[in-house]
């Protein structure tokens, strides 16, 4: 049976989790296990989490708060998570997005039944700070299931155009990839897409731009993206991996 594990860690998002929540409890197939992870927060994050766990309890979801008073990191605390992760299914979300069709998991897992894919990625839509969806996103240059090889290069000549909270992971393809990278805080989901196909799975793209990205002050690539370093060493990273084909 294909069931999902899904996974919110909030830093001081208070007053955007819940859309987060609302919109993973909603998916026509909804997750059997969520975990909302309060890294560290000082704002209300805590309380609003522990406020929907309460009017999402008739749902019957498998769902856990872990909360700390020092931060993880939302690294440290993605493969907290994936640790936890009790079914075949794996998705990682910020809090200050929100997940735009209730249909994005039931078509993601349409796709994961081949058991040659890795994982199903879909687009990205930016949202507002107050989350009105814009007209500007970000597509996959290529669509369908594909090879790890036209993944990669793919990667290659176009950069990261896989959101990470727009995806649905194979457990079993996690567990090859290894851990979420701590050092590389901006690019460990690059690094993890590129694992995940270094050892040989397929990818999915569906082209509907079914994750709302919110661009606001506080969003992580703010100002910029990952530093030159960081950058370097997963080129690096890709590299290797298109040799190893």
């Amino acid at each position: 049976m294909i069931r999902v594990s899904s996974f919110i860690c909030c830093r001081n998002h208070g007053k955007y989790v819940r859309e987060a929540i609302d919109s993973v409890v909603v998916q026509t197939l909804r997750p059997a296990q969520l975990i909302l992870i309060n890294d560290g927060s000082d704002d209300d994050t805590l309380q609003v989490m522990k406020t929907a766990v309460e009017d999402i309890k008739e749902l019957e979801i498998d769902t856990e708060i872990i909360s700390r008073e020092v931060p993880l990191g939302h690294i440290g605390s993605y493969n907290e998570a994936i640790v936890k992760c009790k079914h075949s299914l794996i998705h990682l979300m910020a809090a200050d997005d929100r997940i735009l069709s209730p249909i994005f998991y039931a078509e993601a897992a349409k796709r994961l039944v081949d058991e040659d894919v890795g994982f199903a990625a879909i687009g990205l839509s930016h949202m507002s700070e107050d989350g009105q969806v814009l007209s500007s996103g970000v597509d996959a240059p290529i669509s369908g299931t594909v090879y790890p090889g036209v993944a990669l290069q793919s990667l290659q000549q176009f950069g990261n155009f896989i959101c990470g909270g727009g995806v649905l992971v194979k457990k079993g393809a996690q567990k090859q990839a290894g851990p979420y990278d701590p050092a590389l805080p901006y690019s460990a989901d690059f690094a993890n897409w590129i694992r995940i196909l270094r050892h040989g799975w397929n990818a999915a793209f569906i082209p509907e731009r079914w994750y709302g990205y919110r661009r606001h002050a506080g969003a992580m690539t703010h100002g910029g993206g990952a530093p030159v370093e960081e950058r370097q060493l997963v080129a690096q990273e890709l590299m290797e991996a298109l040799s190893d084909l």
